[in-house]
């Protein structure tokens, strides 16, 4: 178990994520999508602080996780996050020119607390599933 453990924090250190809890400072560059995704497939509870850049890029939630801030993550792609999980809870966080898509028929326990979209230009909703 101790290697396990080791191997995972090694992990986690070289992608940039802050600790093993899931919390995770943006560094409002291109290395935030990716270390975001990291953190999100690890499940469990992710705080994200500080400004995010996503730019075109959509973090894919697969799995039961809470994403809280605070943080502000600024998306020029329109599509924050792409929610295709139970019980995903989304909280404290800024979605500034993105939304998230979710397909209603297949999921399950979704929140969405204290949070704020805003500036959208682009947003649309395709293939029967609706868009926060």
């Amino acid at each position: 178990m101790l290697t396990h453990t080791i191997r995972t924090l090694l992990f986690l250190a070289f992608f940039g994520v802050s600790s093993y809890a899931g919390n995770y400072a943006c560094s409002n560059s291109g290395s935030d999508p990716g270390n975001i995704q990291s953190a999100v497939n690890g499940g469990g509870t992710v705080t994200l602080s500080g400004t995010c850049a996503l730019g075109s890029s959509t973090i894919q939630v697969n799995n039961s996780v809470t994403i809280t801030g605070p943080a502000t993550l600024n998306s020029s792609n329109a599509m924050v996050f792409s929610v295709n999980s139970n019980n995903v809870t989304i909280s404290n966080l800024t979605l500034n020119g993105g939304y998230i898509n979710f397909p209603i028929q297949t999921t399950s326990g979704f929140t969405f607390v204290n949070s704020t979209v805003q500036n959208l230009t682009n947003a649309g909703c395709g293939g029967g599933s609706p868009a926060l």
